[in-house]
């Protein structure tokens, strides 16, 4: 499977709004820096961070949130996708994470230490995906979504 920026866009549209509505992207962003108030992953655009920029890591995917976004949705002055920042997610951009997250349902290159670990989880990722995707295609609500998923997180740690 390819990366798909549209579905990615609408899962972020889609987790964003829910999150919090009555904020413009930029006050959201404000307060998600700010407050830590709960966040898409920038890698897999599902609402799984608390807060941006605060080094929290996806359970979903394993992004470890630096910052690094795209233009329109990250802070100033962070590293865009293509670029690779030489922090917390070592020598991966975000664009290559994506693409990972895509085809493997972990950041992770098949070749990386990390990889097999995070590949033994991918049924219980799946079902996390399937029940937020539920939400965002409107068959059901985010707060139902969102608790199916939370149980499902937790069997991850």
């Amino acid at each position: 499977m390819i990366f798909d920026r549209a579905s990615f866009a609408l899962r972020r549209e889609t987790f964003e709004d829910v999150l919090a509505p009555e904020l413009t992207p930029q006050q959201r962003l404000r307060e998600q820096m700010l407050d830590g108030v709960r966040a898409t992953c920038p890698c897999c655009a599902y609402p799984t961070i608390n807060g941006r920029g605060a080094y929290d890591i996806c359970a979903l995917c394993g992004w470890e949130d630096d910052g690094q976004d795209d233009a329109e949705c990250g802070p100033p002055g962070k590293p865009r996708p293509d670029d690779v920042a030489d922090g917390p997610n070592l020598d991966y951009s975000l664009s290559e994470a994506r693409r990972n997250f895509a085809e493997y349902v972990t950041m992770y290159r098949p070749t990386d230490r990390d990889f097999e670990h995070e590949r033994a989880q991918t049924d219980v990722k799946r079902r996390i995906i399937t029940a937020y995707d539920r939400a965002v295609d409107g068959e059901t609500t985010f707060a139902e979504a969102d608790a199916e998923a939370r149980v499902l997180i937790d069997d991850l740690a």
